[in-house]
């Protein structure tokens, strides 16, 4: 496997992680909404997991990417729905 990090990320995502590569990392680190490029070039949103740890002899992280593209989705479908109760409900009163 010869990716590296930047190969997993949309171009437009890719200046945003070199400035979070910057910051110094606490040993656990929750982020969240970064965008993946799957295996087939689907584009994905993940939040990410990462723990510094020592692999080896050598500092490394182990890292996790959790795709919440589908618990987005559902979030951005309840506010919608919610949206469309709010205003039948408005309706019906004003009749």
């Amino acid at each position: 496997m010869n990716m590296s990090i930047k190969d997993i990320r949309p171009e437009e995502e890719i200046e945003r992680l070199l400035n979070n590569l910057k910051n110094e990392r606490p040993q656990i680190e929750h982020t969240h909404r970064w965008k993946h490029k799957t295996k087939n070039g689907n584009i994905i949103t993940v939040d990410i997991i990462s723990h510094g740890i020592e692999f080896d002899g050598r500092a490394a992280e182990l890292i996790v990417a959790i795709d919440v593209s589908e618990k987005i989705a559902a979030e951005n479908a309840l506010i919608e729905s919610e949206k469309s109760l709010n205003q039948a409900q408005e309706i019906s009163h004003m009749g």
